[in-house]
């Protein structure tokens, strides 16, 4: 991956000492590696050359030093300035941009259930991921879809936490649009359970039986029972304003990534990955909240938030 990226396969030389230069602010007085990661602040009033000074002076001071990372795009214009830092300090090749039009492609709910680590394949790990990027998109609540009553967001997160057991045990993968398709075919009650036609119709009651008879990844008895009772009798049969809600929710709330540019973007393949940037790419997020809105707002946190975890 390094050599198709870069045309190297080992990273990019790199400044890691701590007490390191990156920069000289005077004489007396270098901004090291670690006042960078410690963190630094730039105050200034509208105009007063925050970007076009100290933030350019910084960035290009990170980009001399071999570093790779994340960056976030608030206006329409900063990816060419990034652009354009790269051409300064020698490091085009080194940069990877995602704007919701090429060919980059990142399946966040696939990556965070194929990774390594402690807690990978945890599908209440994938819960919590899903939960915090879809509340980040909420306009000024925080919350997602359902006001200050935790009742819709508990069951959303319950609905989730099951359909993703089910369709990680039996395919191996997983989609947002599966996810809403188990909650859609889900059965209404003991009636639609026996009816043969309905079972040959059900995505919800093939995928459970896939799950139970040929998994890609089997769960153990217990769980199996508690994924098909909740599917068979808590949400099945559940009245039908509540189960009505539950979906309206789920679906209102992750209708951004559903269509368009951020379905290709999320919910398809993938190629490219945080730890990119662990090898010094530079991943740019042109996907700013002055054109993209709160989609905008979705999608940078996704990469953000699994950036920080990566």
């Amino acid at each position: 991956m390094l050599k198709a990226l870069f045309g190297r396969s080992t990273p990019l030389d790199y400044t890691f000492q701590d007490d390191a230069p990156l920069m000289q602010l005077s004489r007396r007085d270098p901004w090291t590696l670690r006042d960078a990661f410690e963190g630094t602040v730039i105050f200034g009033g509208t105009g007063s050359g925050k970007t076009s000074g100290s933030g350019a002076a910084l960035a290009r001071s990170f980009l001399k030093a071999g570093f790779g990372g994340l960056v976030l795009c608030a206006k329409p214009t900063e990816r060419r300035l990034w652009e354009r830092y790269c051409q300064q300090t020698g490091r085009l090749r080194s940069l990877i941009v995602v704007d919701g039009y090429n060919d980059r492609r990142f399946n966040f709910l696939q990556y965070e259930l194929a990774r390594g680590g402690i807690g990978s394949g945890n599908t209440g790990n994938v819960v919590s991921l899903l939960m915090r990027i879809l509340e980040a998109a909420q306009p000024g609540s925080g919350q997602v879809q359902g006001g200050d009553n935790p009742f819709w967001a508990n069951a959303m997160r319950e609905l989730l936490s099951h359909a993703i057991d089910a369709l990680w045990a039996a395919y191996g993968h997983v989609s947002l649009q599966d996810i809403l398709q188990m909650a859609q075919t889900a059965p209404r009650g003991d009636a639609q359970l026996k009816d043969q036609a309905w079972r040959e119709q059900s995505f919800c009651f093939q995928t459970l039986k896939k799950a139970y008879e040929q998994p890609v990844h089997p769960m153990d008895r217990p769980t199996f029972e508690v994924v098909s009772g909740y599917w068979r009798s808590t949400f099945g049969e559940a009245d039908n304003r509540t189960r009505s809600n539950i979906v309206s929710t789920l679906t209102a709330t992750i209708n951004p990534l559903l269509k368009g540019d951020l379905r290709r973007l999320f919910c398809t393949s993938t190629n490219v990955i945080p730890e990119m940037t662990h090898e010094g790419a530079i991943l740019v997020v042109d996907l700013s909240v002055k054109q993209w809105d709160q989609a905008g707002i979705m999608a940078q946190h996704i990469f953000k938030y699994l950036w920080q975890r990566a």
